[in-house]
């Protein structure tokens, strides 16, 4: 995770190691953006969510981002929650999701079942894990995003700088 440089490679490593750590038959990664949640990209049996954005208030996504702790559902059918991105003609059964960063999260990593699952203290163990290891590796990206704009904007004032010596020898002469 520490080596990738790009938002989707995050993205698929993490939601494919979460599903394949937890047995889940889904995983995917969401970012909080304002008062939104966007999911952005996971590892199912059938996709559900990626690239699908939710407001904060109306989605389990945002319930744990408001929170700040995870969020589990052993099963949705008796749960009777009202959340439309978990309408009954989804696959999923049972339901965990966790903060991406610890106090004020920047998103969840959720892990679903097709059946009622009731996560094992090591199964969310897991999962935890692997969302503290993409809150690093957002981080990072962040990190190499403003490295990147100031290597670009280092260069172009070395471009102005340059024009502008260029000028001053052309007016002195």
């Amino acid at each position: 995770i520490a080596g990738v440089r790009d938002l989707a490679g995050l993205t698929a490593i993490v939601c494919a190691a979460a599903r394949r750590l937890t047995g889940a038959d889904g995983a995917t990664l969401a970012r909080c953006d304002g008062e939104a949640c966007d999911a952005l990209g996971e590892d199912a049996i059938s996709p559900l969510w990626r690239g699908r954005r939710f407001a904060l208030d109306d989605c389990a996504a945002g319930r744990a981002i408001r929170q700040a702790r995870p969020l589990l559902i052993a099963d949705l059918v008796s749960a009777a929650l009202d959340l439309p991105e978990l309408a009954p003609d989804t696959f999923v059964r049972g339901l965990s999701l966790v903060p991406v960063k610890h106090g004020e999260p920047l998103g969840v990593l959720g892990c679903y079942w097709a059946q009622p699952h009731h996560i094992s203290a090591e199964e969310l163990g897991l999962q935890q894990a692997l969302a503290d290891a993409a809150a690093v590796g957002l981080a990072n990206l962040d990190l190499y995003r403003r490295l990147e704009d100031a290597r670009i904007e280092a260069e172009h004032l070395a471009q102005v700088k340059t024009v502008f010596l260029a000028n001053l020898s052309h007016e002195i002469r």
